[in-house]
């Protein structure tokens, strides 16, 4: 729950900002005079920066939880979130403040980019690291069924404004409620995660390691764990299946096929209510047959399925578009969220794993969520009408994924103390042993 709960505020806090800026901050925090496409553009690229500056929380986050504990970066990013998100709210427009509008709008992003950096990788390992061993996947996905939810609140909180609202209302005051209702799961998280405890795996590894610099979480990682950073990091691209179906499509749809903003957030919304069931059975299947086919059937089925979603987006046809998006995110693409938290976090060793699990997973994220608005709404041409390019962008970010996960380790059948030792070489566990011998 503690997990789950935090989960949800990051992604509420993230997501709302995605839906928003798809459909009214393109219209308040720039240029009245620019092209759609162009709007859209510098929107979507406010978008990206909060992925663009998540390795560089990760550098800090990681370690932190790490040394200082997985409740100590849970509880820190919980109020740097809630609070950036609630001062979105509060900001002033373009018409209002000119440039300082776009410049404090990307100031808040990068906090919120600097906070979920930390919250998923810890929130993850713990839920890793209480679980039962037969059970990993299903209890971490509990992580992403958070994210999820988060997902679906924040695209559904805006359906009211957008339908009993004029566009006055709506442009004027409406947007900002969203944004200051984060603060009521912020109060919420805070009293169920005050009572967290580390888990049992942390507190005997911390107990065992060395205080010297050299034996620091991010020097190990950096030493010996560089290539599953990198697989990860390859892996994470699937998330630019979720960044075009969340933001680029729907300001698609809304900005320039011209569909009702409120029906297309209607899609999402099934879509995402989809995928709170699908993420844990597509997990309880990987705690069955291993992470890896599961993992990488939810990266093939999305790459496939983009092509017939933008497709019926651009036709109008809204039974097509509910029926591929639900199957398109709701269902294919859980199967890769679901199963990605125990994948990625059982790639490392218990020392490490909020390091590398926070340096990889950002990496990638930060690459596929900080590019894809940008690239998207650039081959999609000035009048972002190219929806074919766009899903031929999605393809190969998936085919990175699908090479990438294949390289992985399976460790369906592995304890977290099996774990620990295959990832573990004996390098590193003489480096270990040393530096603890001679640590006072």
């Amino acid at each position: 729950m503690a997990a789950w709960i935090g989960s949800a505020l990051e992604y509420y806090d993230f997501a709302v900002y995605g839906t928003a800026a798809a459909l009214v901050l393109n219209h308040l925090f720039f240029p009245e005079d620019a092209s759609p496409g162009i709007a859209i553009l510098l929107s979507m690229g406010t978008v990206g920066v909060a992925y663009v500056v998540r390795p560089l929380g990760a550098l800090v986050m990681g370690p932190l939880g790490d040394r200082m504990g997985r409740k100590f970066v849970l509880m820190l990013t919980l109020f740097m979130m809630g609070g950036a998100t609630f001062l979105v709210g509060c900001l002033p427009t373009y018409e209002q403040a000119g440039l300082w509008a776009p410049a404090l709008l990307v100031l808040c992003r990068i906090i919120q980019g600097l906070s979920a950096s930390g919250e998923q990788a810890s929130a993850i390992s713990v839920s890793l690291e209480h679980s039962d061993e037969h059970r990993r996947a299903f209890t971490t996905s509990w992580t992403l069924q958070g994210t999820q939810f988060g997902t679906l609140l924040a695209t559904a909180v805006f359906i009211p404004f957008t339908t009993l609202l004029t566009e006055e209302q709506l442009f004027s005051w409406g947007w900002r409620v969203p944004f200051w209702l984060s603060a009521v799961v912020v109060v919420v998280a805070w009293v169920i995660r005050r009572r967290l405890e580390e888990p049992p795996a942390f507190e005997e590894t911390k107990a065992h390691l060395p205080g010297e610099k050299p034996a620091t979480p991010l020097s190990l990682m950096v030493t010996f764990h560089k290539a599953a950073v990198a697989r990860i990091a390859c892996a994470a691209m699937i998330n630019t299946v979720n960044v075009v179906f969340l933001v680029w499509s729907l300001s698609f749809a809304t900005s320039v096929v011209g569909l009702d903003r409120s029906t297309m957030l209607t899609v999402a919304v099934v879509a995402n209510a989809v995928a709170l069931v699908a993420i844990p059975l597509g997990a309880l299947l990987a705690d069955k047959i291993g992470r890896k086919p599961v993992f990488i059937a939810g990266v093939v089925g999305p790459a496939v399925m983009m092509y017939p979603y933008l497709g019926a987006v651009a036709a109008g046809d809204w039974t097509l578009i509910f029926v591929y998006g639900a199957i398109l995110s709701g269902c294919l693409y859980s199967l890769s969220n679901g199963i990605w938290p125990s994948f990625y976090a059982e790639m490392f060793p218990t020392r490490v794993r909020v390091t590398g699990l926070a340096m990889g997973t950002q990496i990638g994220f930060a690459v596929s969520g900080g590019l894809t608005p940008i690239v998207a709404s650039a081959v999609a041409g000035a009048q972002g009408t190219n929806w074919l390019a766009v899903s031929l962008v999605v393809s190969g970010a998936c085919l990175i994924s699908v090479v990438a996960a294949l390289t992985a380790k399976e460790t369906k059948d592995k304890t977290l103390a099996g774990i620990d030792e295959l990832h573990t070489t004996r390098t590193e566990a003489a480096e270990l042993a040393k530096l603890d011998r001679a640590a006072p």
